[in-house]
């Protein structure tokens, strides 16, 4: 997937209950969650992780365990620097 660009509308200001990465621009929202559908859900879709007849639901499940995860992943990455260097940590990582 293409880098967008990280100028314009924050996702937090354009959707709903975005609580981990409402500070990304809307384009890069988009790309991080269709790169997400892709590698976690390709057939299921969005449905994986989100009640497709309202987004900003907290339902299923799933989308509340991924948001954790997401947190997870950004917490380590600032708080931890000392261990994961210039490395970080991705989904990758544990998956």
């Amino acid at each position: 997937f293409p880098a967008v660009s990280a100028e314009g509308p924050r996702a937090s200001e354009v959707y709903e209950n975005v609580h981990v990465l409402g500070d990304l621009s809307e384009e890069q929202f988009l790309r991080v969650m269709t790169v997400i559908t892709e590698w976690v859900s390709p057939e299921q879709g969005c449905a994986y992780c989100h009640d497709e007849n309202d987004l900003a639901a907290e339902r299923p499940y799933t989308k509340i365990v991924s948001r954790r995860m997401l947190e997870m992943t950004r917490h380590i990455n600032s708080d931890w620097t000392n261990h994961v260097a210039q490395t970080g940590v991705t989904c990758y990582t544990c998956h």
